[in-house]
């Protein structure tokens, strides 16, 4: 299998904030780019609901890929210890069905509210394994991955039941949502495999690992994140970033799709990380020429990371089909074996029941053969000699002869 990839150490080098996320994983001994993405991920639970970037809403997924006990959950703590305070109650919620996610927000009526009122404008969420998510997801009447594909693009979620009291909604524009994630890479294929919905393009993925931590003993620990939240309004793009971001939708609109289909959201999420980046650069409500580009290396890494992880489930397709070939091939052989040995047998009984009918001459026997059976007549007589149905003599001449032997050939 190939090795999922991750951001090269002259990423981290690249500004100050970053080298104190890496000195932080480095100091807790995790995977610095779930450090990096749980980071991103408290960093849009700060934004205002209000902010957006090209009229498109902060809202952020992280997925945690790593195998059990790779520092997935561990991560995330480390980052929520760099940033301790996201100004809001709704820090870390475990993820559970839509509906629960909508209900966070809202707070039971009161006097003579029978309709739950929006209590709360932002939430962290957080799942420790994926396969949590796919059990809910898989539940009839389940909402959740629908429930995350809207309120990453920022519309209205939740319920709009007849019924006053039983109404769970939030309207667009009035939550902000940032949701991680932990997979094991099995899992993680479960989700990409949901790609027709658009669920896996809405995804940032990052991988547990860190293949360049030093040896020796930890650094010291570099002390909180100084950061300020975005303000309300739409985040200030560069003239250059945004010539480019017309000409990509102009070639969409002209084609119609997209050349990677799991690659649909890449200009949202670009625009979105970038906007992050720029809250943890001290740059809040702008996307510069260095923020855009640090986005686009951190996002190549998690293209990377999918389709190395279908380049691994397709390997381990063909190894399970080679396997599987072999297993054939190997049945096919002991039943040729089996056929073939059970076709001596039955050879070496009947040259045997003839022999002990009377003696006959080598070519007398042969000739007792039927003839379809003939082509194996010479294994078949050894067998028989093997299993002492017949022994050789020679008559009064010197010729070759077959007599019974001890043994009573089957019927």
């Amino acid at each position: 299998m190939i090795a999922l990839p991750n951001l090269p150490p002259a990423f981290y080098e690249q500004h100050a904030a970053l080298r104190v996320i890496l000195r932080a994983a480095r100091h807790r001994q995790v995977p610095p780019d779930i450090v990096l993405g749980a980071v991103l991920g408290r960093l849009a639970a700060m934004t205002d609901p209000r902010t957006t970037v090209n009229r498109s809403p902060l809202n952020y997924i992280v997925a945690y890929i790593g195998e059990s006990g790779t520092g997935k959950t561990t991560g995330v703590r480390v980052a929520a210890d760099l940033l301790p305070n996201i100004g809001t109650e709704l820090d870390g919620l475990e993820l559970g069905s839509g509906e629960g996610l909508v209900a966070s927000y809202l707070r039971d009526p009161r006097g003579d509210e029978t309709e739950p009122v929006q209590q709360h404008s932002s939430g962290l969420f957080h799942v420790d394994e994926g396969q949590r998510l796919h059990k809910l997801a898989g539940r009839q009447g389940s909402t959740i991955l629908e429930t995350l594909r809207t309120a990453w693009s920022g519309g209205t979620i939740g319920t709009a039941n007849a019924n006053k009291g039983t109404r769970r909604r939030l309207s667009a524009g009035t939550y902000r949502m940032s949701v991680g994630i932990g997979f094991q890479p099995t899992y993680a294929l479960e989700l990409l495999a949901d790609d027709a919905a658009g669920t896996p393009q809405r995804f940032v993925f990052v991988y547990a690992r860190d293949p360049h931590v030093p040896d020796g003993s930890p650094p010291a620990w570099p002390g909180c994140l100084d950061v300020h939240p975005t303000p309300p309004g739409d985040v200030e793009v560069d003239v250059a970033i945004r010539n480019i971001i017309y000409d990509h939708r102009i070639r969409r609109l002209r084609t119609g799709h997209t050349d990677d289909p799991l690659n649909s959201h890449h200009l949202e999420l670009h625009l979105r990380t970038a906007s992050l980046f720029g809250v943890l650069f001290h740059r809040a409500g702008k996307v510069d020429a260095e923020t855009w580009h640090i986005a686009a290396e951190f996002l190549d890494n998690s293209r990377n990371i999918v389709h190395t992880l279908l380049e691994n489930a397709q390997l381990e397709r063909q190894r399970q089909q080679r396997q599987a070939d072999e297993q054939k091939a190997e049945s096919r052989v002991n039943v040729d074996a089996f056929t073939e040995r059970h076709r001596q047998e039955r050879i070496a009984a009947l040259i045997g029941r003839h022999v002990h009918k009377g003696t006959h001459q080598p070519g007398q026997l042969r000739n007792k053969i039927h003839r379809r059976d003939r082509d194996h007549y010479d294994t078949g007589l050894l067998v028989a000699l093997e299993r002492g149905y017949i022994v050789r003599s020679q008559d009064d001449r010197g010729r070759d002869l077959f007599v019974p032997g001890p043994v009573q050939p089957p019927t």
